[in-house]
């Protein structure tokens, strides 16, 4: 098959090291250009942080794109290319390609191609038996590109080559650390994300980098035999990037990556003990209590400081939902699996009720990740393709172990300990995190297993066996080589026009839709199950609209396209809702498109499995079903009280209500549960209610008292549905709504009691500034931003919902009542503001007109009742009579 060489010889290039670092760097640094944030950025550039703006490649991808994930394909690509156009295969005896016997048997040399190989036919096998190949082709293509990287650097980096990439590894990670902390230094923790990645990520890559340089220098430190191989500047380099890992760990405070930090330790530990070397005990336990101490010191700063106790157990119990919906469906997918990147659709769907129920709890529209990469491979590829997947990592950590024993004096072993070090951390971490499923740690962990594949290999008992020899490749293989190098480009050429064509078709809907619709459909075949589902939501939505554009034009072309998009939508919806129906609402979003294409009926059941078995409390959906008409009036009240449950109250909703309330039929029913409600109010600690939505059922009918001009009542029960907020959030129920709800119950207390009473303004500044909090808005003071401290160009609040900035508007006026600082008025005065009314004339004009309302209120008042600062008022409101230009 191939002709040995006449000589061994060493290899003492840099291309494949080269190209390795350059992935490492690639997979870690560039960012695409994601236009919708950029537009949406203050000046116009994305990212806001100069360090990540420094990598960011003028790609134009969506927001769930990475051009980090393309690293890894590419950069086999090339590695193929090259060894296509050598000829030449040039590595460790061991066999394989080379002609060569194995040394330690076909097995030993090998294991990992057919590891990988199990779990590539498993993926297949599965997306096969379960029908998902549109779904988990992208996966498929990832874990080839990966396992192929691997296995080319097992094959082929070897002897110098192997420090070089090493070398080059440790620049990669000690520029990623202290870039990443001078951004979280210089713009705070909202930027930890720039320009590595979110804080796991950083906080893992801190983990492993951290582990295999302490597992480096523990061997050098207790290792006689090895002090020699391993020299000074070495160390003093390793010791300089664990020192930044370390930094790194503590500015991404994530407990995970402190439990791998620790396994890796005692790996390390451990396998040195057991090795065949004269180690110095004394300076061993005095390294090992040490590198404990900087663990457990570490950990504990970490939890009483930067990560509460309350977040890791919210955080562990979710994760344990994951792990049991897995461990139940295995009985259905033991052998197959439910088919690679499915669990994020069957998860999504599993925890939709949940997510409805305990919008605090479980955060997002989309569970697409297990936390526990192995459990997740059971559940997608089948037990037994799981076994493969994991003992990839696995036979490494053990092949690394056994060559230190037998030779810890080999610097190749040294290395091969370190990087199995790191490894331990990745498999340890991973089976709580979600790294591997993102673009940035994969680089990094193939990488890891091809270069320990390359140790484990070629590390023999001797000198002899574990020379370099170099082998001409047949002229098929070679070929085989090049169309595979073809094939892995095409496939990503195609990826990222597609994912072009999607950002084009996402901008384009504002502008040009025919342009929009072209773009989007060219973009169907994105790889991922993200970007899968995202996509065919942006068509679906875009046909919908064009659906309820033309819903009120009664013409021959407007019915045809009606006819047109309503098909095209029910169509789109339905592929969404048979992969995922929890996904983005996406079962109301087919009822809707039934709807208003005419078939009432379908629109009917859809909905109402929608309300059942997805999410009781989605507004649309309550506000559709009773649209669709069917119900008594009383239900059609239930329905809206349902809806109050994850919405503010607004004007349609109480336009429904009120004019089911007309009806006399539903005062006795509607009087009932008052009263319980109320008898909830009374006790609010005491749960469980007498019923679950007694909070909803006051705020109701608040609405319904203030409809009625009886303030004063209204104005109670306001207060006393916010008590009832209150107690959910103080006994840490996890049924306490989502921020917005408790926002408008408090909004809703401080509006009518001020309103009741307007000399309480006082106790409503105290209930306005509780609904601040449980909006979560942030409306801090931004120095810099203009002379007055504003923040004329308000990016995350341009979009705010009319209720939040009724809320907003109405803190100003309670700011402006009680005397606080101008400023703090002002600025929520701007960010109450709609459209392009920032600036700081509009600002004053708005502070002084609501100055006029409050000394209108205020002139009613006894002159003893009024606030302090009336006479500021009085000249604020000069302002508004006069007039922005006077």
């Amino acid at each position: 098959m191939s002709k040995k060489a006449p000589a061994p010889v060493e290899r003492s290039d840099w291309l494949l090291p080269g190209c390795a670092v350059v992935l490492l760097f690639w997979a870690t640094f560039l960012l695409n250009d994601v236009p919708e944030l950029r537009v949406s950025s203050p000046d116009g550039r994305w990212p806001p942080s100069l360090i990540a703006r420094l990598f960011t490649v003028p790609v134009p991808m969506t927001g769930t794109s990475d051009l980090r994930w393309y690293a890894l394909p590419v950069c086999l690509t090339g590695g193929l290319v090259l060894v296509a156009i050598r000829g030449r295969w040039d590595g460790a005896r061991g066999g394989g390609l080379r002609g060569e016997p194995p040394s330690g048997g076909w097995l030993r040399d090998a294991w990992f191609e057919v590891l990988a190989g199990a779990v590539a036919a498993s993926g297949a096998i599965s997306a096969t038996v379960n029908g998902t190949w549109s779904v988990s082709a992208g996966w498929l293509f990832w874990f080839v590109s990966g396992a192929g990287w691997a296995a080319l650097v097992g094959r082929i980096v070897q002897g110098r080559s192997i420090s070089r990439l090493v070398i080059g590894a440790g620049i990669v990670a000690g520029t990623a650390s202290v870039l990443t902390i001078v951004n979280r230094i210089a713009l705070g923790e909202p930027f930890m994300d720039m320009p590595v990645g979110a804080t796991t990520v950083t906080g893992s890559l801190g983990a492993l980098w951290a582990a295999s340089c302490a597992a480096l220098l523990l061997g050098r430190v207790v290792v006689a035999e090895a002090r020699p191989a391993i020299g000074v500047r070495p160390a003093a380099a390793c010791v300089l990037v664990f020192a930044l890992s370390l930094g790194l760990l503590m500015a991404a405070a994530r407990r995970g990556a402190w439990i791998g930090l620790a396994a890796g330790l005692m790996f390390s530990a451990g396998v040195i003990i057991k090795s065949r070397a004269g180690i110095h005990r004394r300076r061993l336990a005095a390294i090992a209590v040490g590198m404990a101490a900087v663990v457990v010191v570490g950990a504990l700063i970490q939890q009483g400081f930067i990560s509460p106790r309350l977040n890791f157990a919210r955080s562990l119990g979710l994760r344990a939902q994951y792990w049991k919906h897995i461990i139940s469906e295995m009985k259905h997918g033991a052998l197959a699996g439910h088919g690679p990147d499915m669990f994020g659709y069957a998860m999504t769907d599993a925890m939709a009720l949940r997510r409805a129920e305990e919008p605090r709890l479980t955060h997002g529209r989309a569970d697409y990740d297990a936390h526990n990469e192995w459990l997740q491979a059971a559940f997608e590829l089948g037990v037994p393709g799981a076994l493969a997947y994991l003992g990839l990592p696995l036979a490494a950590i053990i092949l690394a172990a056994r060559r230190m024993r037998r030779r810890p004096a080999d610097p190749e072993s040294l290395i091969a300990l370190s990087l199995a070090a790191g490894l331990v951390t990745v498999v340890v971490t991973e089976s709580a995190s979600v790294n591997l499923r993102h673009p940035i740690m994969p680089a990094w962990y193939w990488t890891l297993l091809g270069v320990l594949a390359a140790l484990v290999r070629g590390g023999g008992a001797d000198e002899e066996k574990s020379a370099t020899i170099s082998a001409r490749l047949p002229v098929g293989v070679r070929g085989l080589f090049a169309v595979a190098a073809a094939g892995i480009a095409v496939v990503v050429i195609r990826d990222v026009r597609s994912g072009l064509a999607h950002e084009a078709g996402r901008m384009a809907l504002s502008t040009d839709r025919t342009a929009a619709e072209a773009k989007l459909i060219q973009a169907s075949d994105r790889l991922g199950a993200r970007n899968w589902i995202w996509l065919r939501t942006d068509l679906g939505e875009f046909y919908s609209d064009a659906l309820r554009d033309r819903r009120a034009t009664a013409t021959q072309e407007a019915d045809r396209g009606r006819a047109t998009n309503g098909a095209k939508a029910v169509e789109t919806w339905r592929q969404v809702v048979a992969r995922c129906r929890a996904y983005r609402d996406a079962e109301y979003r087919l009822a809707e498109a039934l709807f208003l294409s005419g078939d009432r009926e379908g629109s009917l059941a859809s909905v109402q499995a929608y309300l059942e078995e997805v999410n009781p409390y989605d507004r649309a959906g309550n506000l559709l079903r009773v649209h669709m008409g069917g119900l008594s009036p009383i239900e059609n009240v239930l329905a809206i009280r349902r809806a109050l449950r994850s919405s503010p109250i607004d004007s349609v909703l109480v336009s429904y209500a009120l004019r089911e309330f007309a009806g006399p039929e539903v005062e006795a029913q509607w009087s009932e549960l008052v009263a319980a409600a109320m008898r909830d109010g009374a006790t609010p600690t005491e749960m469980p209610w007498q019923d679950g939505l007694s909070p909803e059922t006051l705020r109701l009918e608040s609405v319904r008292l203030a409809t009625q001009t009886r303030i004063p009542e209204a104005a109670a029960t306001a207060a006393t549905a916010a008590r009832l907020y209150d107690a959910l959030a103080a006994a840490e129920s996890p049924y306490r709504r989502a921020g917005v709800v408790e926002a408008d119950a408090w909004y809703l207390a401080a509006r009518m009691r001020f309103d009741s009473r307007p000399a309480d303004y006082e106790a409503a500044y105290r209930m306005i500034l509780r609904a601040e909090e449980a909006a979560v808005l942030q409306v801090a003071a931004a120095p810099g931003m203009s002379a007055a401290e504003l923040d004329l160009d308000p990016v995350r609040l341009r979009n705010r919902t009319p209720e939040l900035r009724q809320l907003l508007r109405f803190s100003a006026l309670m700011h402006l009542a009680n005397g606080a600082e101008l400023r703090e008025a002002a600025r929520r005065a701007n960010w109450s503001l709609a459209g392009n009314r920032h600036s700081q004339v509009q600002v004053d004009l708005e502070v002084s007109v609501m100055a006029a309302e409050l000394v209108d209120v205020f002139l009613r008042l006894p002159e003893g009742s009024r606030p302090p600062g009336t006479r500021r008022l009085f000249e604020l409101a000069q302002r508004a009579r006069r007039g922005p230009g006077e």
